[in-house]
């Protein structure tokens, strides 16, 4: 159950339940603000759903049986990833279907971002494990371009997760023999985001849309300037939040209604380029109602 108009207009949490038989699928992924896709998780081949949400509409527009498509979704760059490995093109107008266009040589949660143009897969869980393997992938390309092990990581690990301007993240936990322990484990530097071989500009911001907020509650907020580049990070008041790039002139940034609490409270929002040459913008405000 989900809150429609919420969730596909602002990204916000769940606040009311809207009740529909058309959905049987397991995982979901946005696409747009009015395009959701679904997949059967934990069959291979699975059946892709798509759907198409309003305001106050969720209906079913087709269903796809596709190999490779298997475990989670992940929405990038205009195409599905999955666990299994496929790469999908959902972009058909009905009555034509998604397609698979590709295959990724790993399998295991994923984490990709078509900004950076990289993939990541976590190897899969298997008994008396005691180290990780991470593989980075060619999105664009469908290669394998390199790949680092984690050692003493006994356990199972789920849900891996761009985390940052240069980092990824994944969950641990006990496995079915009790070995392991629940965390979380993150990986960041050249691995993920390898350094640019010109310095890089530094951003400047010039709007905000929207530039305040009247209730507290988990916001999406547009930063319009110049000179972002892959790695660019918003900082909220100095921190880092969840950024998605856009293009060179736009990124989004998350902005968690624990920020949001204080009315009246002159908030600032600036970009941050990597190193290389990047450096910090000028401040924008970002106000509490």
């Amino acid at each position: 159950m989900w809150d429609v108009t919420n969730a596909g207009a602002t990204a916000r949490p769940l606040t009311r339940a809207l009740v529909n038989d058309v959905y049987e699928g397991s995982v979901l992924a946005w696409g747009s603000a009015t395009r959701l896709y679904s997949n059967d998780e934990g069959l291979s081949p699975s059946s892709l759903h798509r759907f198409t949400v309003g305001s106050t509409s969720f209906a079913e527009t087709d269903s796809t049986y596709l190999d490779a498509v298997g475990g989670k979704i992940t929405y990038s760059g205009g195409r599905l990833f999955s666990d299994g490995g496929g790469v999908v093109d959902p972009s058909p107008v009905s009555p034509n279907t998604p397609r698979l266009v590709g295959r990724l040589s790993r399998g295991g949660s994923n984490a990709v971002d078509t900004t950076i143009n990289a993939g990541f897969f976590l190897d899969q869980n298997f008994g008396s494990t005691t180290s990780r393997v991470i593989t980075a992938v060619d999105p664009s390309r469908f290669v394998t371009t390199g790949s680092v092990q984690l050692d003493n990581m006994s356990g199972d690990a789920f849900d891996l997760v761009r985390w940052g301007g240069d980092g990824i993240a994944f969950r641990t936990t006990k496995d079915f023999w009790g070995n392991g322990s629940g965390r979380v484990v993150v990986l960041g530097g050249a691995f993920v985001l390898p350094p640019s071989a010109t310095p890089n500009p530094t951003p400047n911001v010039s709007g905000l849309s929207p530039n305040s907020v009247v209730a507290p509650g988990n916001t999406w907020v547009t930063v319009t300037g110049s000179n972002f580049v892959p790695g660019s990070v918003a900082l909220w008041n100095g921190a880092q939040r969840t950024t998605v790039i856009v293009d060179s002139t736009h990124v989004r940034v998350a902005i968690p209604a624990a920020d949001l609490a204080i009315s009246g409270t002159a908030n600032k929002i600036r970009v941050s380029n990597p190193a290389p040459g990047g450096g910090k913008s000028t401040a924008l405000t970002f106000t509490m109602n």
